[in-house]
Protein backbone atom coordinates (compact mmCIF):
# COMPACT_ATOMS: atom_id res chain seq x y z
CA UNK A 1 0.00 0.00 0.00
CA UNK A 2 3.05 2.69 1.11
CA UNK A 3 4.38 1.42 -2.33
CA UNK A 4 1.24 2.73 -4.56
CA UNK A 5 1.29 5.54 -2.46
CA UNK A 6 4.60 6.37 -3.42
CA UNK A 7 3.69 5.84 -6.90
CA UNK A 8 0.94 8.36 -7.04
CA UNK A 9 3.18 11.06 -4.95
CA UNK A 10 5.80 10.82 -7.42
CA UNK A 11 3.14 10.57 -10.36
CA UNK A 12 1.42 13.71 -9.17
CA UNK A 13 4.85 15.55 -8.40
CA UNK A 14 6.08 14.10 -11.57
CA UNK A 15 2.88 16.46 -13.23
CA UNK A 16 3.12 19.22 -11.33
CA UNK A 17 6.46 19.79 -12.10
CA UNK A 18 5.84 19.43 -15.55
CA UNK A 19 2.84 21.79 -15.73
CA UNK A 20 2.75 24.41 -18.27
CA UNK A 21 3.64 27.64 -16.40
CA UNK A 22 1.83 31.03 -17.25
CA UNK A 23 3.18 34.42 -16.49
CA UNK A 24 2.37 37.87 -16.57
CA UNK A 25 3.66 39.42 -19.41
CA UNK A 26 4.63 43.19 -20.94
CA UNK A 27 3.04 43.23 -23.99
CA UNK A 28 4.94 44.06 -27.52
CA UNK A 29 3.47 45.55 -30.74
CA UNK A 30 5.40 44.49 -33.86
CA UNK A 31 7.18 46.42 -35.85
CA UNK A 32 5.96 47.62 -39.26
CA UNK A 33 7.68 46.42 -42.64
CA UNK A 34 7.10 47.23 -45.91
CA UNK A 35 7.41 45.16 -48.93
CA UNK A 36 6.87 44.82 -52.71
CA UNK A 37 6.25 41.90 -55.32
CA UNK A 38 8.04 41.52 -57.69
CA UNK A 39 11.75 43.35 -56.93
CA UNK A 40 11.88 46.69 -58.81
CA UNK A 41 13.33 46.49 -61.89
CA UNK A 42 13.32 42.72 -62.51
CA UNK A 43 11.47 41.38 -65.47
CA UNK A 44 8.13 39.56 -64.54
CA UNK A 45 5.23 37.48 -66.25
CA UNK A 46 1.39 37.77 -65.01
CA UNK A 47 -1.49 35.81 -66.40
CA UNK A 48 -4.91 37.28 -66.39
CA UNK A 49 -6.36 37.36 -63.20
CA UNK A 50 -2.68 37.78 -61.41
CA UNK A 51 -1.29 40.75 -60.10
CA UNK A 52 1.49 42.93 -61.77
CA UNK A 53 2.34 44.41 -59.03
CA UNK A 54 1.37 43.49 -55.18
CA UNK A 55 3.04 46.29 -52.46
CA UNK A 56 1.99 46.98 -48.64
CA UNK A 57 2.53 47.64 -45.22
CA UNK A 58 2.56 44.92 -42.53
CA UNK A 59 3.34 44.91 -38.41
CA UNK A 60 5.15 41.74 -38.06
CA UNK A 61 7.33 40.32 -34.94
CA UNK A 62 9.81 37.66 -34.39
CA UNK A 63 9.13 33.88 -33.91
CA UNK A 64 10.42 30.58 -32.96
CA UNK A 65 9.67 27.60 -35.21
CA UNK A 66 9.19 24.19 -32.67
CA UNK A 67 10.28 21.24 -34.52
CA UNK A 68 9.12 18.95 -33.13
CA UNK A 69 6.29 18.23 -30.17
CA UNK A 70 6.80 17.99 -27.35
CA UNK A 71 5.14 16.33 -24.13
CA UNK A 72 2.51 14.16 -23.89
CA UNK A 73 -0.61 16.15 -24.43
CA UNK A 74 -3.25 15.13 -21.42
CA UNK A 75 -0.32 14.03 -19.11
CA UNK A 76 2.45 16.79 -19.42
CA UNK A 77 3.35 20.24 -20.53
CA UNK A 78 2.51 20.00 -24.04
CA UNK A 79 4.15 21.55 -27.09
CA UNK A 80 2.81 21.98 -30.49
CA UNK A 81 5.51 22.04 -32.71
CA UNK A 82 4.90 25.28 -34.90
CA UNK A 83 5.02 29.35 -34.84
CA UNK A 84 5.38 30.49 -31.39
CA UNK A 85 5.55 34.10 -32.05
CA UNK A 86 6.92 37.09 -30.04
CA UNK A 87 4.26 38.55 -27.55
CA UNK A 88 6.31 40.44 -24.64
CA UNK A 89 8.67 40.30 -21.87
CA UNK A 90 8.41 38.95 -18.53
CA UNK A 91 9.93 38.25 -15.34
CA UNK A 92 11.25 34.79 -14.59
CA UNK A 93 13.39 32.97 -12.12
CA UNK A 94 15.83 30.77 -13.93
CA UNK A 95 18.94 29.17 -12.82
CA UNK A 96 18.31 30.54 -9.28
CA UNK A 97 17.94 34.78 -10.79
CA UNK A 98 15.20 36.46 -11.50
CA UNK A 99 15.77 37.28 -15.26
CA UNK A 100 13.83 39.58 -17.87
CA UNK A 101 12.94 36.87 -20.95
CA UNK A 102 11.55 37.27 -24.39
CA UNK A 103 8.25 35.45 -24.71
CA UNK A 104 6.65 33.77 -27.64
CA UNK A 105 3.59 32.12 -27.66
CA UNK A 106 1.85 29.52 -30.00
CA UNK A 107 -1.20 30.46 -31.42
CA UNK A 108 -3.82 28.27 -30.24
CA UNK A 109 -4.81 27.94 -26.33
CA UNK A 110 -5.20 24.06 -24.34
CA UNK A 111 -7.16 23.61 -21.77
CA UNK A 112 -6.04 23.64 -18.12
CA UNK A 113 -6.61 23.08 -14.67
CA UNK A 114 -7.80 26.95 -13.98
CA UNK A 115 -8.78 27.82 -17.36
CA UNK A 116 -7.50 27.86 -21.29
CA UNK A 117 -3.54 28.22 -21.36
CA UNK A 118 -1.28 28.55 -23.77
CA UNK A 119 2.21 26.79 -24.41
CA UNK A 120 5.05 29.54 -24.37
CA UNK A 121 8.94 29.61 -24.85
CA UNK A 122 11.44 31.73 -23.21
CA UNK A 123 14.11 33.23 -24.62
CA UNK A 124 16.81 34.61 -21.94
CA UNK A 125 19.11 37.82 -22.66
CA UNK A 126 22.22 35.35 -23.20
CA UNK A 127 19.65 33.40 -26.59
CA UNK A 128 19.19 30.05 -24.38
CA UNK A 129 15.71 28.90 -25.32
CA UNK A 130 13.19 26.96 -22.46
CA UNK A 131 10.10 25.70 -22.72
CA UNK A 132 8.06 27.13 -20.07
CA UNK A 133 6.91 24.67 -17.67
CA UNK A 134 7.95 24.68 -13.87
CA UNK A 135 10.99 22.30 -14.55
CA UNK A 136 12.18 24.98 -17.41
CA UNK A 137 13.47 22.31 -19.93
CA UNK A 138 16.35 23.92 -22.29
CA UNK A 139 16.16 23.59 -25.62
CA UNK A 140 19.21 22.92 -28.17
CA UNK A 141 19.51 24.78 -31.38
CA UNK A 142 18.63 21.73 -33.41
CA UNK A 143 14.86 21.96 -31.52
CA UNK A 144 14.31 25.08 -33.08
CA UNK A 145 14.67 27.73 -35.67
CA UNK A 146 13.90 31.75 -35.76
CA UNK A 147 12.03 33.45 -38.49
CA UNK A 148 9.59 36.67 -39.00
CA UNK A 149 5.77 36.38 -38.89
CA UNK A 150 3.28 38.56 -40.41
CA UNK A 151 1.11 39.66 -36.75
CA UNK A 152 -2.38 38.61 -36.33
CA UNK A 153 -5.24 40.32 -38.60
CA UNK A 154 -6.02 42.66 -35.39
CA UNK A 155 -1.81 44.21 -36.14
CA UNK A 156 -1.44 46.60 -38.74
CA UNK A 157 -1.82 45.34 -42.46
CA UNK A 158 -2.50 47.31 -45.60
CA UNK A 159 -1.83 46.33 -49.17
CA UNK A 160 -2.34 47.66 -52.13
CA UNK A 161 -2.76 45.33 -55.92
CA UNK A 162 -2.68 46.08 -59.62
CA UNK A 163 -3.84 42.66 -61.54
CA UNK A 164 -3.82 42.40 -65.08
CA UNK A 165 -6.92 41.57 -66.72
CA UNK A 166 -6.29 41.28 -70.34
CA UNK A 167 -5.65 43.32 -73.31
CA UNK A 168 -7.95 44.50 -76.17
CA UNK A 169 -5.90 45.66 -79.71
CA UNK A 170 -3.28 48.03 -78.14
CA UNK A 171 -5.16 48.64 -74.99
CA UNK A 172 -4.31 46.46 -71.87
CA UNK A 173 -6.84 46.42 -68.76
CA UNK A 174 -6.29 46.05 -65.04
CA UNK A 175 -7.73 46.37 -61.50
CA UNK A 176 -6.38 48.29 -58.71
CA UNK A 177 -7.50 46.87 -55.38
CA UNK A 178 -6.49 48.28 -52.11
CA UNK A 179 -6.87 45.66 -48.81
CA UNK A 180 -6.98 46.59 -45.06
CA UNK A 181 -6.75 43.68 -42.68
CA UNK A 182 -6.53 41.08 -45.47
CA UNK A 183 -10.02 42.27 -46.49
CA UNK A 184 -10.75 44.21 -49.82
CA UNK A 185 -11.79 47.80 -49.43
CA UNK A 186 -14.83 48.14 -52.09
CA UNK A 187 -14.51 51.89 -52.54
CA UNK A 188 -10.89 51.58 -53.64
CA UNK A 189 -11.52 49.18 -56.04
CA UNK A 190 -10.81 50.42 -59.40
CA UNK A 191 -10.91 49.28 -63.27
CA UNK A 192 -8.76 51.00 -65.48
CA UNK A 193 -7.31 51.01 -69.34
CA UNK A 194 -4.09 52.19 -71.00
CA UNK A 195 -3.39 52.72 -74.75
CA UNK A 196 -0.13 50.99 -75.34
CA UNK A 197 -0.41 52.78 -78.74
CA UNK A 198 1.09 55.78 -77.12
CA UNK A 199 4.06 54.72 -75.06
CA UNK A 200 5.06 51.59 -73.24
CA UNK A 201 5.18 52.78 -70.04
CA UNK A 202 2.39 53.20 -67.35
CA UNK A 203 1.80 55.57 -64.19
CA UNK A 204 -0.65 54.63 -61.52
CA UNK A 205 -1.14 56.32 -58.00
CA UNK A 206 2.88 56.73 -58.36
CA UNK A 207 3.62 53.48 -59.62
CA UNK A 208 5.61 53.16 -62.76
CA UNK A 209 5.70 49.83 -65.25
CA UNK A 210 7.45 49.65 -68.09
CA UNK A 211 5.21 46.63 -70.58
CA UNK A 212 7.76 44.81 -72.69
CA UNK A 213 5.11 42.72 -73.92
CA UNK A 214 1.72 41.54 -73.83
CA UNK A 215 -1.26 40.05 -75.09
CA UNK A 216 -5.22 38.86 -73.87
CA UNK A 217 -2.79 35.91 -71.91
CA UNK A 218 -0.13 37.19 -69.88
CA UNK A 219 1.88 40.14 -69.98
CA UNK A 220 5.75 40.73 -69.33
CA UNK A 221 6.75 43.83 -67.86
CA UNK A 222 9.33 45.43 -65.21
CA UNK A 223 8.01 46.99 -62.50
CA UNK A 224 10.43 50.64 -61.78
CA UNK A 225 8.76 52.01 -58.88
CA UNK A 226 6.04 50.72 -56.49
CA UNK A 227 3.09 52.77 -54.99
CA UNK A 228 5.57 54.50 -52.49
CA UNK A 229 7.95 55.40 -54.87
Amino acid sequence: MKKIALSLSLCFTFLLCSCVSQLKINSAKGETRHWIVPELNTEAVSYIGDSLLKEGTASTSDALVLKDDYGKLGWTAFFNKGTYKFVGTASKRINHENQTVRVYQYGNPMPGVTGTIYAQLLETSAGDVYYNTNTLPLLSKDDYSKTTVVADVNDYYFEQQLIYTGSEGKIIKFTYREFADGTARPAFTIDATYDMSQDNVIRFKGAVLEIVSYNNQNIKYKVISGFKK
